[in-house]
């Protein structure tokens, strides 16, 4: 992905680019992940046997953890930099799919 094609030239993504890219994908993972319960929030409540006001706080649930996560998550992005942290998180994310 590191290269481009742009009339049979081959055009290679700068390092900042690249890393753009890889926060975009992180993103929209991320972004898919906490949109998606409330469409699955009828289904969620089905199965655990939850009210209309369980259902309803799950998102805010979901966004309350990612709250709390977040200042640990910038002292270690501090210590460690971006790109291990990103890779450690991506890493996770997949091995709870």
């Amino acid at each position: 992905m590191a290269n481009l094609m742009v009339k049979n030239k081959a055009v290679h993504l700068s390092e900042p680019w690249r890393m753009l890219l890889f926060l975009l994908v992180a993103q929209l993972m991320v972004a898919f992940v906490g949109r998606s319960i409330g469409p699955l929030g009828v289904l969620i409540g089905e199965d655990l046997s939850l009210t209309k006001s369980q259902i309803g706080m799950l998102p805010a649930a979901l966004f309350l953890g990612q709250a709390v996560a977040s200042v640990p998550a910038g002292f270690l992005t501090d210590r460690y930099g971006s790109r291990k942290l990103l890779l450690m998180a991506a890493f996770c994310l997949g091995l709870g799919f």
